[in-house]
């Protein structure tokens, strides 16, 4: 499903894969990049800030454990166990010169996550990449620049984390 929310300040562009997920590819993040460019390029639009936001969803029999020792020392490990029922990490870092930004927030938030429809267990990746707001206004090329350099590290971030 694809909605699209514009008003005079701000514009979102969101898809909503089957049971609320939806994984990243690169063709769902062109066609959210053009169509907010073609908004802005037609309605002469002046853009102070940009935000790239993906949810994906790793499936997991055991969330808790993986996010675990993916991020815990073995002695904070040895203090979960199967009581522990959600898991949550979240991490931010300033990514200096995306996109010839100043400054560009990579707010990542890890967590434990059921698609309820089919029971299914798993982790949640929420990455949000944002510009802070500049009194400069954007041109279209800084724009699809943020987005495609945006979208390259949120794909890096994943695969990463989650090598397959």
């Amino acid at each position: 499903m694809w909605s699209l929310n514009a008003t005079l300040a701000s514009i979102q562009s969101s898809w909503t894969g089957r049971d609320g997920v939806l994984q990243p590819d690169n063709s769902i993040i062109d066609s959210a990049a053009s169509i907010v460019l073609d908004y802005i390029t037609a309605g002469h639009v002046r853009v102070n800030r940009l935000a790239l936001v993906t949810s994906h969803f790793v499936p997991e029999p055991a969330p808790v454990d993986l996010i675990a020792r993916m991020f815990f020392s073995e002695q904070a490990i040895s203090e979960v166990d199967e009581t522990t029922g959600d898991l949550e990490v979240h991490k931010h870092t300033i990514i200096p010169e995306l996109a010839a930004q100043q400054s560009v927030n990579h707010r990542v938030r890890i967590k434990c996550a059921m698609i309820i429809t089919t029971s299914t267990k798993g982790i949640l990746v929420e990455q949000d990449i944002n510009t802070v707001e500049d009194p400069e206004f954007l041109c279209v090329k800084q724009t699809q620049r943020f987005f495609a350099e945006a979208n390259a590290r949120i794909l890096e971030t994943l695969n990463s984390a989650f090598p397959e």
